[in-house]
């Protein structure tokens, strides 16, 4: 079935939306949700709560690429889960950290930081676009799907050193690209 008529379904709540959903999607949503949480009792969590989530968004939101939707929406999903295994893990002893205190902070955001966010995504996606096809798909799927060198070797018949070494490139070209656009870029240490 096609992405516009699942969103059709969905749009008019027909449960049917959900069912060819999971059918043509399950793998990928599942392989995405795997990549960032690493256990198997996460991701099926993630991923119905996925599902949930796209039943509760359309209607009102009629997504144009529904694919990218999703793979959004499990994405999100599953790095809340993974923030929220090690924040617990690391709570156990009852300190509060900054970084904790901070993301929950960041739920309440205001106009200023959803137009922030938006100008950053279009500058991400003038970039993106920028890049020669191999390397768009190599950092696409190590930074939005979280695809690990290794898989992108045996995918695409490059070695590990040879996609690290472009996508090192890349991140440099990006950091080079976001301060030419006034973006401040600190290095990690």
């Amino acid at each position: 079935m096609e992405d516009n008529e699942i969103v059709e379904l969905l749009f008019n709540h027909d449960d049917i939306g959900l069912v060819e959903t999971k059918n043509k999607y399950e793998n990928l949503l599942n392989g995405i949700s795997f990549r960032i949480v690493r256990n198997k009792e996460d991701v099926s969590e993630c991923v119905n709560d996925t599902y949930m989530k796209v039943w509760d968004t359309i209607p009102p939101y009629r997504p144009n690429c529904f694919k990218s939707f999703i793979c959004k929406i499990v994405r999100q999903i599953s790095i809340d889960k993974y923030r929220y295994n090690h924040r617990k893990s690391r709570n156990n002893d009852k300190n509060v950290y900054l970084s904790d205190l901070d993301y929950e902070v960041s739920d309440n955001r205001n106009i200023d930081d959803e137009i922030k966010e938006k100008l950053l995504v279009g500058v991400l996606n003038n970039f993106i676009e920028e890049l020669d096809i191999e390397n768009k798909i190599l950092f696409i799927r190590k930074y939005f799907f979280f695809e690990d060198s290794k898989s992108l070797s045996k995918r695409y018949g490059i070695s590990e050193n040879n996609i690290n070494v472009k996508m090192l490139r890349t991140r440099n070209k990006l950091k080079k690209y976001l301060e030419s656009e006034g973006y401040v870029i600190e290095d990690y240490k």
